[in-house]
């Protein structure tokens, strides 16, 4: 079976995954200030296996994550996106369609938001501040090619977007909030279609995440790797070495981005390490702190 270079979910961020995804006004122009406002500076790490557990961060602080809430269910491999000030998390191991949501301001626990359309679990995930789309992912027999997208603000089941280029699991996708990166596939967010080919990774491991500062996309970890590449989201072709991640037990680990800083957590086997790049500078890792729960396979995001 392929499987993708990405995360077990890493959304708007992503995740993440994530990755955190960067905003442009109506997809066009925009400032960094409105990217950066966008984005957030709350970070969001949720799920694990056999948890329902969510954290939180400041991402400009350099400190340990404090306890969010819970999820509605324990699930590992969501995948999650943000508007800025709702965070989504849909599917997850044990195949399910459930899509639950969190006010980012508010320390409270995860409410259901509705489902989507193909249950599965270790899709890719990135956000504009409208859309959510979920991407690939496994059904429990089959990897995936399926793009759905969520309106954030509409409590409503997903609808179908499209497909990407290659059916896989364990992808990861980032944004600047008019075009996502899936396994370095492309789509434009405000035009329901299929995937196009972006270029390639530097390498070929699946569960890494990703984020963004809305100009530069970062992909970080994999199976016994180390690796972060980049990308200029807005010109297709092959990644770049950016940096090294602490050590090498970064599989399935997450991501989230306030638009300067990203931070990366978790991993596997079972880490609680969180560790950051400044985005616009290339660069190895520094330890930021840890996570309440060792764990991997979770889902990573930003916002207010």
């Amino acid at each position: 079976m392929p499987y993708g270079g990405g995360g077990g979910g890493s959304g708007g961020g992503s995740g993440s995954g994530s990755g955190a995804a960067g905003g442009t006004a109506g997809g066009q122009g925009g400032s960094r200030a409105y990217k950066i406002k966008f984005m957030g500076n709350r970070g969001i790490f949720a799920g694990g296996p056999s948890s329902d557990v969510i954290d939180y961060i400041s991402i400009s602080t350099i400190a340990d994550a404090v306890d969010f809430e819970d999820l509605t269910a324990a699930r590992q491999y969501p995948a999650g996106g943000s508007n800025g000030s709702r965070g989504v998390f849909g599917g997850g191991n044990g195949v399910v369609d459930t899509i639950d949501y969190i006010t980012i301001a508010v320390l409270s626990a995860a409410v259901d938001f509705a489902e989507l359309s193909v249950a599965r679990h270790s899709a890719g995930s990135a956000s504009s501040d409208t859309r959510t789309l979920f991407a690939s992912g496994y059904s429990g027999t089959a990897n995936l090619d399926a793009i759905e997208y969520i309106t954030i603000d509409t409590l409503a089941d997903a609808s179908n977007f499209g497909e990407i280029t290659q059916s896989r699991r364990y992808g990861t996708g980032t944004s600047d909030g008019s075009s996502s990166l899936n396994v370095l596939d492309y789509v434009t967010f405000v035009s329901l279609g299929d995937a196009t080919d972006f270029g390639d990774l530097t390498d070929v491991k699946f569960g890494k995440s990703a984020f963004s500062d809305g100009v530069r996309g970062i992909f970080g970890g994999g199976p016994v790797s180390n690796v972060i590449a980049y990308v200029n989201i807005a010109i297709a072709s092959d990644a770049v070495d950016f940096g090294d991640l602490l050590g090498t037990d970064n599989e399935v680990i997450a991501g989230c981005s306030n638009g300067y800083r990203g931070v990366f957590g978790g991993g596997y086997p079972a880490s609680n390490v969180m560790q950051y790049v400044n985005i616009s500078t290339l660069g190895n890792t520094t330890d930021f702190g840890d996570m309440t729960q060792a764990r991997n396979g979770l889902a990573g995001i930003s916002g207010d």
